[in-house]
């Protein structure tokens, strides 16, 4: 069953969860996939870009008192270890800090963008001024593209990798008890 919903944070929040319900681990590329399935012959058809499904998994794991976590890095699950991985970090920057704050920032340039459409200075809501703004607005929101494609490769990585120390340790396992 498709989930209905009015708002596309809201339709992106149930289908995840819809996915998540399993109670089996899900990597980030699996639920884009999901949820991209579930938009076929909705409103939401061909609007499911990866930023938005980022932001609504990293909301679903942050909230308090959430059945829903990361099971380890770019995999998500309902039930998930209560231990999360360490964040993807330099220092003291966080790849997700970066892409949150990317996200807020493109929330505000619309904030922003929709007060002055309402100014009644002629210099706030101009043709130049809507032109600018789509301009800035496609820049920022092709950035943040690029930066959750840029994680959800460090995360895919790191995936392969536990993946292959788990084998390795199986193999190992398996020699010792011959």
């Amino acid at each position: 069953m498709k989930p209905e919903a009015h708002d596309k944070s809201e339709f992106l929040r149930e289908a995840a969860k819809e996915l998540l319900e399993d109670g089996q681990p899900h990597s980030y590329g699996e639920i884009v996939k999901f949820i991209r399935g579930r938009a076929e012959g909705t409103n939401w058809e061909g609007q499911v870009e990866v930023n938005n499904v980022w932001h609504v998994l990293d909301d679903l794991v942050k909230t308090t008192d959430t059945p829903y976590g990361k099971a380890r890095r770019g995999v998500y699950q309902k039930n998930a270890p209560s231990v999360l991985p360490p964040l993807i970090q330099t220092q003291a920057i966080s790849l997700y800090d970066i892409l949150d704050q990317a996200v807020d920032l493109l929330e505000k340039l619309e904030q922003y963008h929709h007060a002055a459409q309402n100014d009644p200075d002629p210099a706030m809501n101009s043709e130049m001024q809507n032109t600018i703004y789509a301009s800035t607005f496609q820049e920022f929101d092709r950035g943040v593209d690029w930066l959750t494609y840029w994680l959800a490769e460090i995360e895919d990585q790191h995936q392969k990798e536990d993946e292959q120390n788990a084998v390795n340790e199986i193999g190992k396992d398996m020699s010792m008890s011959m």
